[in-house]
């Protein structure tokens, strides 16, 4: 976690181990010590990569990702389903890592920003995240030089925002009634 979520090099992992708990360790056990724990993590990384290709939906984000001291860019892939998440840090954020990432094959739906990597998925399976959409229509609300695009965007803002609200209702209402089957029930934009 130190060296993938925080970017720190061993040489860093081995300075904040003696700072923080006054340990020594050398570069090679650390190096070594880390190497065990992601032969260890492995197989569940895999079982998780396996179990979400059944998931009737998932959720895909890719962010750039700074690791260690490196010059090259990577890009941390986040794919995500109502109960698991998996992570992937390959070195691009083309249509071909998001393939690899996600699996070609997958069956379901698709709901992600509008990174041009998602464009193999059909567009009978592929959804937009509606809060990605709200984003760019408050972009267009905001927009310094005013006109057509910042009315627009506004009233656009002002739709999106009717349309959750009243589907947000419309959630509540059928839960008191007892016609929900719980969180399954809600749309894609729900």
């Amino acid at each position: 976690m130190l060296a993938g979520q925080y970017h720190l090099s061993v040489r860093k992992l081995q300075s904040l181990l003696k700072e923080q708990l006054g340990t020594t360790f050398s570069v090679g056990a650390i190096s070594e010590a880390q190497t065990k724990v992601s032969s260890m993590l492995t197989p569940l990384h895999q079982a998780i990569k396996h179990a979400l290709k059944k998931a009737p939906l998932i959720h895909a984000d890719e962010t750039s990702h700074h690791r260690n001291d490196e010059q090259s860019l990577r890009w941390c892939w986040l794919v995500a389903s109502d109960d698991l998440v998996y992570e992937q840090i390959p070195y691009s954020r083309s249509a071909s890592s998001a393939k690899k990432v996600i699996d070609e094959d997958y069956a379901g739906i698709v709901v992600s920003d509008q990174c041009l990597s998602y464009n193999w998925v059909s567009t009978d399976r592929y959804q937009l995240c509606w809060e990605h959409v709200k984003r760019n229509l408050q972009q267009m609300a905001d927009y310094s030089g005013g006109g057509d695009t910042a009315y627009i965007g506004k009233h656009l803002c002002l739709l999106t925002n009717a349309v959750f609200h009243t589907r947000h209702l419309n959630w509540i209402i059928h839960c008191i009634c007892g016609e929900c089957t719980g969180y399954k029930n809600r749309s894609i934009i729900g």
